[in-house]
């Protein structure tokens, strides 16, 4: 593609998105605001904002009128007609710096709506989280050498617990000279290494993430990061790894570190490819991934909440083989299911 291509549609999409804010006007200043993560119009005259981890209702008065105008011009973004007749009274887009998500009646009962979520472009050193107290320095080093090592890492945590944020920075601690290769539904992740391909996910073009996982097989990578697992491509990533693609790196929702195994488990089961038992997905899950990270967000700030090794599965007990490296005393307090096994020394220094 030609660079006056690339200029032409870089340029029409801020030209949408200044659209946009003008149908929205009463909250441009939300979605000028970098600190803002989060803008959620529920109904008219209903604005959410999410800044610094809290959520409030902003007071923005705006109708149904300016916010169907809005999704209009979204919908025109993914190339279709809205209507509140079909499946196209969803629109799910992507805007410079933002992905969105809008509804409109009947599917939305009391009036129109949209999300904006701020695309998470930080860029961290780990000395910044140790810095924040968001872990240890002896625990910092051990995950910066896990992924030296090339040793599968999985992030799980929930929404907003700074997860990507994480990924970035693992991504910062991989050898420079590893052909590094993504897999992202909204592009995010920020990779240093100069050999890497950047690929992401295309509903509209029916692009699926298990489609880019046989892509990247046969494109030579020495490591594949898969931007958020969410379904039957986590087998793919799995298989993967289990043949000589090693030091894979993902993240997932979860709300522990025992749940992401679960849930997992339970994407590696939607494909047609899987192990025809639960406990031959656990025993590819524990050879593919060896430290799983569990990132919370406690009041305003994010935090390593657990560190968990993964030292295989027993098929006897039908249970996973696990170190608890590290656990935030900041965590303690949740009363929350725990992954089994050995205390590391690192969790008994805590």
């Amino acid at each position: 593609m030609s660079d006056l291509k690339r200029d032409g549609r870089s340029s029409g999409r801020n030209s949408l998105l200044e659209m946009v804010m003008n149908c929205l006007g009463t909250i441009r200043e939300w979605l000028e605001d970098a600190t803002v993560t989060d803008i959620m119009i529920n109904r008219p005259d209903d604005v959410w904002v999410q800044q610094g981890g809290k959520k409030f209702c902003s007071g923005a008065k705006i109708s149904a009128a300016q916010i169907e105008a809005a999704i209009t011009l979204l919908a025109s973004n993914s190339g279709i007609q809205v209507s509140n007749e079909s499946a196209d009274a969803i629109v799910s887009t992507k805007l410079p710096g933002f992905r969105v998500e809008a509804t409109l009646p009947p599917v939305a009962v009391d009036g129109p709506t949209i999300a904006f979520r701020r695309n998470n472009m930080v860029v961290k050193a780990m000395s910044d989280w140790v810095e924040q107290g968001a872990l240890p320095q002896e625990v910092a080093d051990v995950l910066a050498d896990t992924v030296r090592r090339r040793l599968g890492v999985a992030i799980v945590g929930g929404t907003g617990s700074g997860k990507t944020t994480f990924a970035n920075t693992l991504l910062g601690c991989f050898p420079p000279d590893d052909r590094i290769i993504t897999i992202e539904q909204v592009p995010e992740l920020v990779v240093k290494s100069p050999n890497n391909v950047r690929l992401q996910i295309n509903p509209q073009l029916k692009v699926t993430a298990k489609r880019l996982l046989e892509s990247v097989l046969r494109q030579n990578p020495d490591r594949i990061v898969l931007g958020e697992a969410r379904g039957a491509e986590a087998n793919d990533l799995l298989q993967a790894a289990n043949t000589g693609h090693e030091g894979p790196l993902v993240t997932l929702h979860a709300n522990n570190g025992a749940e992401g195994l679960n849930r997992f488990e339970d994407m590696v089961a939607q494909s047609a490819d899987a192990p025809d038992s639960r406990e031959g997905i656990q025993a590819r899950i524990a050879s593919a991934f060896q430290v799983m990270v569990f990132m919370k967000l406690v009041g305003d700030d994010r935090i390593v909440a657990e560190v968990v090794k993964v030292d295989g599965f027993d098929r006897q007990s039908k249970e996973y083989k696990t170190t608890l490296i590290y656990r935030s005393s900041r965590y303690e307090t949740f009363d929350v299911p725990m992954l089994g096994g050995d205390q590391g020394e690192l969790a008994r220094a805590a």
